[in-house]
């Protein structure tokens, strides 16, 4: 039978066979969400029969239905996301088109049309581990950004994306376990979800940061949803008849303005957050055009810190400690370099770019196994910095474990003083002192610590820093300040090295004052770390 010789009522046929075969969900229902029709796309969805899903509600498909009550009491056609529960429990997104329908002008009912946005296998476990966080259940990261990149490429609608970061939260991992830490993200997850409008989609990034998707782009409306946020957590979350109290920073961009892609949106909401995070707690920051150029400073940086890292261009060199009474080595600070075009700097330069990008943890964990692999051919003791980012970690007794082990010998851990403005300093200390592991203050006197941090400190060295040796032989203060630390640090047992000493006269004050060690081109620069195997 030609096309053209069809009736109204077979083309009326084929149609709603082809709806009904369709792999995309078709649903009418009455004003009041009672489902008259499901096609077996619906069925493939819910993994329910069709006959089970006619006659249900379709509130009861779906998990936040009062969302959809609001959609449907405006009676006006809407496009966005849902969430489900399939038959398994397991959680579905749909990309949805309701629209109102009309007989003799009157609306008598509601049809949906959707995708399921998130499907990349048969199997529901599959399915489950491949594209959703297993803890909370929101789209993991990669499938957050295929979702939007396909909305974008299809839709090219504005909307705005948010980064939703828990303010502090690595902090709580030194206090509580993890089952603790998973129950209260979980109840995070649900704070969130019960507060986004219809017109939203969230994921998840890492342990302690959201991704969300608002598709309104009005000030009115991402000021509102900003608000929103802040305002869930202002009441306590209550795990195991414990009080937790969280705050949140956030950061945005927007689509087109901001970025063609999930990607670079991303990068520039992230920046934002940086920004954001700067101003303190429950703060947030708007990615402006302005700072463009910052931005492309920022990926161009993050590139070249992942080629380095590829090719194994990060370096270790070593720089003694000596005994002021003999000149004998006390030890080996382990220091970063890093080699371009056969040009060899400190990572000092771009140290700053590491903790604030978040990459420090990368570089420190590729240096650590470097220093494993060496390490146990010195058999001097060796000092290791400790970035702000790792010291705070709940990774860090771990890798420090390993490596006490690996080397066979005890070792110092340097830190710094702006280490004190992080909360239970003094208990990660004593954590990390407990693995037979010494601690070494570093650029003692330029900080945030105070001369009482050495009664109440369980540290093993004071560095003093480079700025009062300089000093200590043109300005009586700063002799005085350095005669004060050292005898101060004798009187609790704790040993002292002057870092940055240049010459003999600044080595012959140091061991008349009774400093323990000093550090410095006087007595030798940094050398690779190769070259002390065997001393």
């Amino acid at each position: 039978m030609k096309l053209q010789n069809l009736t109204p009522k077979d083309i009326s046929e084929l149609l709603f066979q082809g709806i009904d075969n369709s792999n995309f969900l078709c649903v009418v229902t009455d004003l009041y969400g009672k489902i008259i029709f499901a096609n077996k796309g619906a069925s493939k969805i819910f993994h329910y029969p069709q006959e089970y899903i006619i006659g249900k509600s379709a509130f009861s498909f779906f998990s936040y239905p009062h969302n959809l009550y609001q959609i449907l009491k405006t009676q006006k056609t809407y496009q966005g996301f849902v969430e489900g529960r399939t038959h398994e429990g397991l959680p579905f997104y749909l990309h949805v088109e309701i629209a109102p329908l009309q007989k003799d002008e009157e609306e008598v009912g509601f049809i949906y049309l959707g995708e399921n946005v998130l499907v990349e296998k048969e199997n529901c476990q599959c399915l489950k581990i491949a594209t959703f966080d297993t803890l909370t259940e929101l789209p993991h990261e990669r499938a957050f950004s295929t979702l939007i990149n396909t909305y974008i490429e299809r839709y090219k609608q504005p909307f705005t994306l948010l980064i939703v970061d828990i303010y502090g939260f690595s902090n709580l991992a030194l206090i509580y376990d993890l089952p603790f830490l998973d129950t209260l993200l979980k109840e995070v997850t649900q704070r969130l979800k019960s507060i986004l409008p219809p017109q939203t989609f969230i994921g998840r990034k890492e342990s302690d940061e959201f991704l969300i998707v608002l598709f309104e782009t009005s000030k009115e409306k991402i000021g509102s949803l900003i608000i929103d946020i802040f305002e869930c957590f202002y009441n306590l979350f209550i795990i195991d008849e414990k009080p937790i109290l969280l705050t949140v920073n956030i950061g945005a961009s927007s689509y087109p303005e901001d970025g063609s892609t999930f990607e670079e949106l991303f990068s520039k909401a992230l920046y934002a957050l940086e920004k954001a995070k700067k101003k303190g707690e429950n703060t947030f920051s708007v990615y402006e055009k302005e700072v463009e150029e910052e931005v492309k400073a920022f990926i161009s940086q993050r590139e070249k810190v992942a080629k380095l890292l590829k090719e194994r261009k990060f370096l270790l060199y070593g720089q003694p400690y000596f005994s002021t009474s003999n000149k004998e080595i006390g030890g080996i600070e382990i220091l970063s370099r890093i080699k371009e075009n056969e040009k060899v700097e400190s990572i000092a330069t771009i140290i700053d770019f590491l903790e604030s990008s978040g990459l420090i943890s990368k570089v420190e964990d590729y240096l650590f196994e470097e220093i494993k692999k060496i390490g146990p051919k010195i058999k001097i003791p060796l000092s290791i910095n400790l970035s702000a980012k790792s010291f705070i970690s709940p990774e860090i007794f771990s890798k420090l474990h390993d490596l006490r082990k690996t080397l066979g010998y005890p070792f110092v851990c340097e830190i710094t003083e702006r280490l004190f403005l992080e909360k239970d300093t003094v208990k990660i200390i004593s954590k990390i002192k407990d693995l037979d592991i010494q601690i070494a203050l570093d650029d003692f006197g330029t900080g945030y610590a105070s001369f009482s941090y050495i009664e109440t400190l369980p540290i093993d060295f004071i560095k003093i820093d480079i700025s009062f040796i300089r000093r200590m032989l043109d300005e009586p203060k700063a002799l005085a300040i350095v005669q004060t630390i050292i005898d101060l640090a004798k009187r609790f047992g704790i040993k002292t090295v002057a870092e940055g000493v240049e010459n003999e006269e600044q080595f012959r004050i140091l061991r008349l004052l009774m400093c323990d060690y000093v550090q410095g081109y006087y007595l030798s620069p940094p050398a690779p770390i190769e070259s002390y195997i065997g001393l």
